[in-house]
């Protein structure tokens, strides 16, 4: 049974459901490969210690750095 847009209760046709939202599928997918272990390399898991590792090496470089302080001058 199905309701109606009136509310009212009765067969009405049914409508496709949903579009599936790529860039939201896309989302949850990176997101499922972070909790995984497949960040980094997507063929095999990582250990817990080996992706902290990286992810603190990254969190670290001066590449990543100089991206989130706008006044970022390494030369002076």
């Amino acid at each position: 049974m199905n309701v109606g847009p009136g509310g009212d209760i009765g067969n009405i046709e049914t409508e496709p459901t949903e579009a599936l939202n790529m860039k939201a599928l896309a989302i949850v997918t990176r997101v499922r490969e972070k909790l995984t272990g497949k960040d980094f390399i997507h063929e095999q898991e990582l250990t817990v210690p080996r992706q902290v590792n990286l992810l603190i090496q990254q969190a670290t470089a001066n590449e990543n750095l100089c991206q989130c302080y706008i006044g970022w001058c390494p030369f002076w």
